[in-house]
């Protein structure tokens, strides 16, 4: 009996520990394989608990425990009066609102139930506490009541989203750089002015050589590459600018061109930031980044559409890893518990 009760000790403080803080093992430590089998015991049990509100209680409990010290009262086992001085103290006109008074009681009963002990909070003085501070802070504010998105709600926030999708930078950059895919330099394309740029079946980029003596070339764009032009023609024909100037996101443009160092520039940084593994992308690879519509904006739509589909919390979408995501018929998330 005496080894039970001794187990069962060992197994409460285990699970008190685990709760309240992840276990990290020491090099130097060199646990028993019963020791071993406790904490891996604890750790199962403390993992029924999200550790978002693992958290969230040991930094409350962490409050409590500190506030019991400079009070030298015991934090562990606490006597109900103890914790009714504790939120009395922390309570003021301006104080903490009844649900935040809530949480830290959920915290230390928690903590005490881990423990092996009673919690306060079943001590009948404690509910009359509890009354009586809820009649002298009675709640003055009275929230719209929240009701969830409806698809019709849903599908307008998309549609919002995607309103959204012009960055000017972006369509300046992935056009300069399916330019240059299509055999200009950095000179050719800082050189280039608007009349350069004609329509035809296609559309056709009269190109000016660097070095003198040479004859003016016509390039001839594919459609797809086309269509990219026509986007940055829509958004930056603002005549006597340049084809090509220092751009800010919201459209404004300078009336200077970008020389070919700041040319070559955009197409170093671009291959650089939107490559993976340390390794520079390729250039069709990265003017459909850029093209597409900007990565915060693709953020937020899976965000609200992943959350609405699987009707996820906020902590379980932001815990989301790309493990979770499975590829079937159509892309399937694991939902975590």
């Amino acid at each position: 009996m005496e080894h039970s009760n001794s187990l069962a000790e060992r197994m409460r403080a285990a699970r008190l520990t685990a709760f309240l803080q992840p276990v990290v093992m020491s090099s130097e430590e060199a646990p028993s394989q019963l020791d071993d089998l406790v904490r891996r015991t604890a750790a199962i049990y403390a993992g029924a608990v999200t550790e978002e509100t693992r958290a969230t209680y040991a930094r409350r409990w962490r409050s409590f425990e500190s506030w019991c010290s400079t009070m030298e009262l015991s934090s562990l086992p606490a006597a109900a009066e103890t914790v009714m001085l504790y939120i009395a103290d922390q309570v003021t006109d301006d104080g903490a609102a009844l649900s935040t008074i809530r949480g830290w009681m959920a915290a230390i009963n928690r903590v005490h139930l881990e423990a092996g002990f009673t919690s306060p909070g079943q001590d009948p003085a404690m509910g009359m506490f509890l009354r009586g501070l809820a009649r002298a802070r009675p709640s003055t504010h009275h929230p719209e009541p929240v009701s969830a998105l409806r698809i019709a709600d849903v599908r307008s926030v998309c549609r919002s989203l995607d309103s959204q999708t012009v960055n000017a930078v972006s369509v300046r950059d992935a056009t300069i750089l399916m330019l240059h895919r299509n055999g200009l330099g950095d000179g050719e394309i800082s050189r280039l002015d608007w009349p350069d740029l004609s329509h035809g079946d296609g559309t056709e980029v009269r190109v000016h050589p660097v070095r003198l003596g040479h004859p003016d070339r016509t390039v001839n764009l594919p459609v797809e590459d086309a269509v990219i032009l026509d986007r940055w023609l829509a958004i930056a024909t603002r005549v006597p600018e340049p084809v090509f100037s220092r751009v800010e996101p919201s459209g404004w443009r300078e009336d200077r061109r970008l020389s070919p160092r700041a040319v070559f520039k955009v197409r170093k940084s671009r291959a650089d930031s939107l490559g993976a593994g340390g390794r520079r992308a390729e250039s069709d690879f990265a003017v459909r980044l850029l093209v597409q519509a900007p990565s915060e904006i693709l953020r937020d739509k899976a965000l609200v559409l992943v959350g609405f589909a699987g009707a996820f919390r906020r902590n379980e979408l932001t815990s989301l890893v790309w493990t979770d995501v499975r590829a079937c018929n159509g892309p399937r998330v694991r939902q975590r518990t």
